[in-house]
């Protein structure tokens, strides 16, 4: 037989060596095949949790007599083609054991199930007008990634400018591909990819959670009160993305956000009029209940931000300040006191 050795040329004759038929060794700490087919077939090997999988297990050449199946879930089964739900995302390896005619036959095949409830979204922040603002992409995978791919929106009232991104001190720094992809500043939105070196030196990004991209953002000074999504938007040929060795899914997206200081800072009922919108009281009390008479049936001066102003029907509110929202408040800060719900 001829052997390749993987060291080089330099190696043996010419990186070849030779073999005399019926040795089953080459030096030391040889391995060697003890050639007993045994094949698990399974319906899916990537999915979402829970995620089912039917399972088939042969060995050709043998009657199988019973098997034992391990999950690698800490659960295992006796059945000859079992089907097993998986709960917990993660790469899981899966045992089987055959009792055959033949004698006991097992085979050990790692990963062989990858199941993901990955995550990929935005960070909401605060800003003034002029300002740059970093707003972080953060990621919960379960699975170690190869590649992610980020299209990203960020169109909106404030018209922000993108300026760059970054993973300094995040938990892709490592990576050696790391670049944009596309870039539509007409339409506000941007792809970056990142992805593992071509030469196969960097490891996949670990299972964990944590931001991975910060976007930097500039602020018009022109831009007046309101609110600036900023999102994971499929479009064209890109959408969120995560690749793993096992191919390629698309984790649950999660918004984010920019908004001027002084709107929506997550208190409804705190009711500020224009032109002043002080936000130096962030407490609902009668001062709230105050500015909502005086812009309902006084002096009817705007309210800075509909959805603190907006909260009535408490669970499901409307989109419009009326008397509804009067009420709700009177009903939370006199009546019944029912909790009011948060400006997201």
């Amino acid at each position: 037989w001829y052997m390749r050795n993987s060291w080089g040329g330099y190696w043996g004759e010419g990186g070849y060596m030779r073999m005399r038929y019926g040795c089953s060794r080459i030096g030391y700490g040889a391995c060697f095949i003890d050639y007993r087919p045994l094949y698990v077939t399974p319906g899916d090997t990537l999915g979402p949790a829970p995620m089912t999988v039917s399972f088939t297990g042969s060995a050709p050449g043998a009657t199988i007599d019973s098997c034992r199946w391990d999950f690698g879930d800490g659960t295992s089964e006796c059945e000859t083609n079992p089907v097993h739900e998986y709960v917990q995302p993660g790469h899981h390896s899966v045992d089987l054991t055959l009792y055959t005619t033949e004698g006991e036959w097992g085979k050990s095949f790692p990963g062989r199930i990858s199941v993901y409830a990955d995550t990929m979204g935005m960070t909401s922040v605060l800003a003034e007008p002029g300002e740059r603002v970093k707003v972080d992409v953060y990621a919960r995978n379960y699975l170690p990634l190869g590649e992610i791919q980020i299209p990203l929106s960020y169109a909106g009232a404030l018209n922000l400018v993108y300026d760059s991104f970054s993973t300094v001190g995040l938990r892709t720094e490592y990576l050696d591909d790391q670049r944009t992809i596309n870039y539509d500043p007409f339409n506000k939105r941007t792809v970056i990819l990142l992805k593992t070196g071509t030469g196969g030196d960097d490891p996949m990004v670990a299972e964990g959670a944590g931001p991975i991209v910060s976007l930097h953002f500039t602020v018009p000074s022109s831009a007046a009160r309101g609110e600036n999504p900023v999102e994971l938007t499929a479009y064209g040929l890109f959408t969120p993305r995560f690749v793993t060795y096992a191919g390629e899914y698309h984790p649950e997206e999660i918004k984010g956000s920019v908004q001027l200081a002084g709107c929506c800072v997550d208190t409804r009922g705190n009711v500020q009029l224009e032109p002043s919108c002080d936000l130096s009281d962030q407490s609902v009390d009668v001062g709230d209940l105050t500015a909502l008479i005086d812009h309902l049936f006084i002096s009817f001066t705007p309210v800075c931000c509909l959805d603190e102003a907006d909260i009535a029907p408490v669970v499901f509110p409307d989109g419009s300040v009326d008397v509804g929202d009067l009420t709700a408040l009177i009903d939370h800060l006199f009546i019944t006191f029912t909790p009011l719900t948060s400006c997201w």
